[in-house]
């Protein structure tokens, strides 16, 4: 995943005009791209996968193979266009070092003999134990792993961004450059996808207990119903939309009126506005919901009624029954869904175009991955640290 965008953006002429503009705007039309699959998974698929495809000949029980063999089916297509263009790319000549992973642990272990060299073999160690908390956390119910999982978390963050503010006591070269950006790029992605992280928890959540049905007519339990899932695809179809609009008629027009162009800042200031708008747009469609009436319909992509016996154990109803809708139309989830995806494309493509251009040639995948690594596992990571923290105030019921 690192080296696509990698090597996309190598395929620009480096002696073309306006190099780092097409740059910045290839990040964005890749990010585009990227929603574009997202929108035939999100608005098919999932719906295919939890209720089948009638229209298709494919029953309810084999949903989820159809819809996970037409995904491998267009995966296995792109891999075929791949191969198909080898011989039109370009081909970026690289220094014959040492592997890159080996070059950065020297350039750390060579720091260590400072305080922030210290600080950074810290932080840069915690990081699995952050992974490894979160999962275990997932699973177990324990109030020390709770605390402890946003504490490990809290630590490996603020040790790597102090530790690699001011990289002086390093050893110049190309693992340095990419350290300097190492503060940014944390900080940017994990706040930013933190707040995008809901939209595959708790708007999903919301959606799917809320009215799904294509017939509100049908009060059957075997009546099709939209995968709460399907809503999301409000979010790659904003990026698909806004992107060009962006590119062509926002940033001139924002040129035009301040005199300059638009800033790394103010993308991601404005990206943050997104996010933040989104939460408590859902937040209101929440309170809607709950004093909304509860139909006899259950939802097929809720969770199942759990019920306590008279041990006190709690296991699934009996017979096994999904969480009922309430009346409250899903469509509503549509906007906070887009929000999101307005402000991911003014946050990931720059956060992206950063780590291309804070490395060099052929370490500009060891950063971008390091940047999908901020961008998907650890605010995922701190993300569900924080939901099991406040699993009892958001029952998902």
């Amino acid at each position: 995943k690192p080296n696509v965008s990698t090597f996309g953006a190598d395929q620009l002429d480096p002696s073309g005009p306006n190099l780092e503009q097409k740059k910045e705007t290839f990040f964005m039309y890749f990010y585009l791209t990227i929603n574009v699959g997202s929108a035939i998974s999100h608005g098919v698929l999932s719906s295919w996968a939890s209720s089948g495809a009638p229209s298709l000949g494919v029953s309810l029980e084999y949903g989820y193979f159809f819809a996970w063999t037409v995904a491998a089916s267009f995966m296995a297509l792109a891999f075929l266009f791949f191969v198909l263009g080898r011989c039109s790319y370009r081909k970026v000549e690289q220094k014959k070092e040492e592997p890159v992973l080996s070059m950065m642990f020297e350039t750390l272990l060579a720091g260590s003999g400072s305080p922030m060299g210290k600080l950074a073999l810290l932080g840069w160690g915690l990081i699995p134990v952050v992974i490894a908390v979160a999962f275990v956390n997932a699973f177990v119910e324990n109030g020390f792993l709770k605390v402890a999982a946003i504490v490990v978390a809290l630590a490996c963050i603020g040790s790597l961004v102090a530790a690699h503010w001011d990289n002086s006591y390093l050893p110049e070269g190309g693992i340095r450059m990419c350290l300097d950006c190492v503060p940014i790029l944390l900080v940017g992605n994990l706040f930013f996808n933190i707040l995008q992280s809901t939209i595959g928890s708790v708007f999903l959540s919301e959606a799917c207990q809320m009215d799904t049905r294509t017939d509100r007519s049908d009060f059957s339990v075997e009546g099709f119903q939209r995968n709460g899932d399907f809503f999301r695809l409000a979010n790659p179809i904003a990026i698909v939309v806004v992107t060009p609009l962006m590119d062509f008629v926002i940033y001139p027009l924002v040129k035009r009126a301040t005199g300059r162009e638009v800033s790394m800042a103010m993308k991601v200031i404005a990206g943050f506005s997104f996010a933040i708008g989104a939460q408590l747009i859902a937040a209101a469609i929440e309170y809607q919901r709950r004093s909304d009436p509860v139909l006899s319909v259950p939802s097929h992509c809720a969770p199942y009624i759990m019920v306590e016996d008279s041990t006190g154990h709690v296991g699934m109803k009996e017979p096994h029954e999904h969480v009922h809708m309430s009346a409250t139309n899903s469509f509503y989830m549509l906007a906070p869904y887009a929000m999101v995806g307005i402000g991911e494309i003014l946050v990931n493509p720059v956060l992206q175009h950063l780590a291309y251009e804070g490395a060099p040639p052929e370490m500009r995948s060891l950063l971008q991955a390091f940047n999908l690594f901020a961008m998907g596992a650890l605010p995922n990571a701190v993300a569900s640290s924080v939901s099991q923290a406040l699993k009892a105030q958001v029952p998902n019921d």
